[in-house]
This record gives structure tokens, C-alpha cells and sequence, in this order.
């Protein structure tokens, strides 16, 4: 990757976030759907600023969900997408290289969108929580973690629990990255690991 940093870690957010709550097709089409209009606004602005795309924005279905814990919530779904088979080929080219270079932000900022979709992060910081459906995405987690010096992995259940230091290290990391942590509470029960 020869891009200044900042625009680096810029892209890393936005793969994070598609990697967790949205998809992109062959045919062009980047969408992220999530219940956070802050993470929308994030995506958008992203899209606009660097990537000079017009996002479009969708109002859903309020959507209820469960936690691992049986906490029920529902709340009202947005839709962000826009067009692009270019930046569709430059995610794919980001996502295979993403573990080859050695560039913190780059991980960092993955990590943190990535966590702001398909996890959550208690209010302390103690316990940060990731949930994902196995595979590739899965394993490029993982990955990164270890990268960034944080063992972890995915149980048969499809959670990640990261505590005690190991959450509070990976805290500063994601903090670290530019953009917004949302702090969730996310009524779940912790087990020490």
C-alpha cells in the first residue's frame, strides 16, 4: 500500500465496517446497515471525503435483537450504500493485504469499526465482546489481534470474550484510531477467560 497513513487507516475503518455489518458485490454495490446513525454518518463521511462517492441512506424496519444473555432490544435499522467497482477491487486488494503489511492504524482502525458493528465494548473497558459467524472473517480477526499482541479466539459458539488486560490493552488500540468507539452497553453476562 503506498498511501499516506491517515487515508490508510481511513480504508481499514471502512473494510472494518463492511466486514461486520455490511457486504459489497461484484457488480459494485458497498452497503453497511446498522442501528447507530453515528456509525452511519462515520461510513458516509468516509465515502464522501476520501472516496468522492454520494452515499445513499435507507430508513428500515425497527429489528430486535438478542443477546447471548437473552437482553432484547429494538431499534430502528439504517442502510447506507453507493456504487463503485472500483472500490469494490481496491477492498479486495486491501483485505488480502491487510495482514501482510506491518501497519498498526491500519489494524487498529479495522479492528474498532469492526467491534462497533459486531461487538461491544462495556463501559469500564474491562470486557470487549465479538461476535461473528465462522470463517474467513473470523479467522482475519483473530489475526489481527494476535498482531496487535492480544491472543484470542472464537468459541464454538461464534463469541469472542476479550477481559481484564488483554481488553484493556486492546481498548487503547482501538481508541487510538480515529473515529467513533461506541461505548455499548450491552447487557452481557462476561465469563473470566
Amino acid at each position: 500500500l503506498h498511501l499516506p497513513v491517515c487515508v490508510v487507516e481511513e480504508f481499514g475503518e471502512l473494510l472494518g465496517y463492511i466486514d461486520s455489518d455490511g457486504s459489497y458485490s461484484r457488480q459494485g454495490r458497498i452497503s453497511f446497515g446498522n442501528t447507530s446513525e453515528v456509525l452511519l454518518d462515520r461510513f458516509e463521511y468516509i465515502l464522501r471525503q476520501f472516496c468522492l462517492l454520494e452515499p445513499k441512506r435507507i430508513v428500515g424496519a425497527e429489528v430486535g435483537a438478542k443477546a447471548p444473555d437473552g437482553y432484547r432490544t429494538t431499534k430502528r435499522l439504517f442502510y447506507s450504500y453507493v456504487s463503485s467497482k472500483l472500490l469494490v477491487a481496491f477492498f479486495d486488494n486491501l483485505r488480502k493485504s491487510l495482514l501482510r503489511v506491518d501497519l498498526a492504524p491500519l489494524w487498529g482502525a479495522y479492528l474498532r469499526a469492526f467491534i462497533n458493528g459486531d461487538g461491544c465494548v462495556d463501559v469500564k473497558g474491562e470486557r470487549i465482546f465479538i461476535i461473528q459467524k465462522g470463517g474467513a472473517k473470523q479467522n482475519l480477526v483473530v489475526a489481527l489481534l494476535q498482531r496487535v499482541g492480544i491472543p484470542a479466539r472464537f468459541g464454538s459458539n461464534d463469541q469472542c470474550y476479550i477481559t481484564g488486560a488483554r481488553a484493556r490493552r486492546l481498548l487503547a488500540i482501538l481508541q487510538s484510531s480515529s473515529g467513533p468507539l461506541t461505548d455499548k452497553v450491552c447487557g452481557l453476562s462476561f465469563p473470566d477467560r
